[in-house]
């Protein structure tokens, strides 16, 4: 395992309102002591514990079909030459780690200025001190970043079409202090099987496209490595990655209720024909000015099993790759080849990860769908 990203909870304390002019006695537990104002402050306490958290998988990203069976929806930067739709975003998900206990305060981690790994997809780059972004793709407007496409086949694909992405080898460690404040450091392991097929390839950490109809069972993978870690998960598991797709949480949720959801950003209405097409303005603001630690808004809050009355929590934000929020403005392009065939659909961003989302609300009886 190879450590590369630290998150902290930032903790200085006050060891006492007198001490020598220049210099600071460090109290039981303290391997560091300055001035700062004046005062005598601990900078650094001693580790006293370091402990394993059991996460399995962390979610990064959903993507959605389009309507219209010759329609693409695009993320990243695509660039002038792209045959893709254009588009400057983000695509990817911003999280954080929280500990909580009974009784006491609870704890959000700090990141350090650091990228998790190099594979040319996927780094963790830290947005604020107490969160990163997991980037699949991302794009400047200036020429720079990376992008995704995703095609549809069918005019009214449903959940054929939505997948959820998912780095399937993770590491966390936490760290406590002498003071009660905890680091936690998030790495990956190449031990064992990444599901990959070059195991060389797990250097890093790794990504799994996973059919949200894989998911809950109601088709087979035609993914050797999906179905692996498919197979390696418990139905409790499954129901959580699930639990991300707006429509599964909780199953069956009525659509229209996503225009009361803050995770969702209503955009207008689209519609396409064999004749043609119209899309709304798909830009839309993460924020207004900047991120703050001291006021996040979770869009989704994950538990994962910890130390006696000790528990982590993995909670997903609004997505950005840097603090001060920039224009998103993902890419779509609808078309349909199917004669007489006509939908309509209402268009959402989903903030967490960047991904355009379409409801269908009319749909022509030749029109080809699932």
């Amino acid at each position: 395992m190879r450590a590369l990203m630290l998150l902290g909870t930032g903790l200085t304390l006050l060891v006492g309102s007198s001490c020598g002019s220049d210099s600071c006695d460090a109290p039981a537990g303290c391997v560091r002591a300055g001035k700062s104002a004046g005062a005598c402050q601990c900078l650094e306490w001693q580790t006293v514990a370091v402990n394993t958290a059991p996460i399995k998988f962390v979610v990064v990203s959903i993507t959605y079909g389009a309507i219209g069976n010759g329609s693409v929806l695009s993320y990243g930067w695509t660039g002038p030459e792209s045959s893709l739709p254009a588009a400057a975003s983000e695509l990817g998900g911003r999280l954080r780690a929280v500990v909580r206990e009974d009784g006491a305060a609870e704890h959000t981690a700090a990141m350090v200025n650091t990228e998790l790994g190099e594979l040319g997809m996927g780094p963790l780059h830290p947005v604020t001190p107490e969160s990163a972004a997991v980037l699949l793709a991302w794009g400047d407007g200036q020429g720079s970043g990376s992008a995704w496409g995703f095609r549809n086949e069918l005019d009214v694909p449903g959940l054929s079409a939505d997948a959820i992405t998912v780095w399937v080898n993770p590491t966390l460690t936490v760290a406590t202090d002498f003071a009660g404040g905890r680091q936690a450091s998030w790495s990956w392991t190449s031990v064992g099987h990444c599901f990959w097929p070059n195991e060389l390839s797990c250097e890093g950490p790794h990504f799994l496209d996973i059919p949200v109809e894989v998911l809950d069972g109601t088709r087979s993978s035609g993914d050797t490595h999906v179905a692996e870690f498919i197979a390696t998960l418990t139905p409790a598991e499954r129901t959580a990655i699930l639990s991300y797709h707006p429509l599964y949480d909780p199953p069956g949720r009525d659509p229209a209720t996503l225009k009361s959801d803050p995770r969702f950003l209503p955009l207008g209405t689209a519609s396409v024909d064999d004749a043609g097409s119209s899309v709304p303005v798909t830009t839309w603001l993460p924020c207004q000015g900047d991120l703050s630690d001291a006021d996040v808004e979770v869009l989704h809050e994950t538990e994962i099993p910890f130390l006696g009355s000790q528990r982590l929590f993995l909670q997903h934000s609004v997505l950005s790759r840097l603090p001060t929020c920039q224009p998103q403005q993902p890419g779509i392009a609808l078309a349909t080849s199917t004669p007489g065939c006509a939908v309509a659909a209402d268009v959402y961003v989903d903030r967490a990860f960047g991904t355009l989302l379409l409801v269908a609300t009319e749909v022509a009886s030749s029109c080809t769908r699932r």
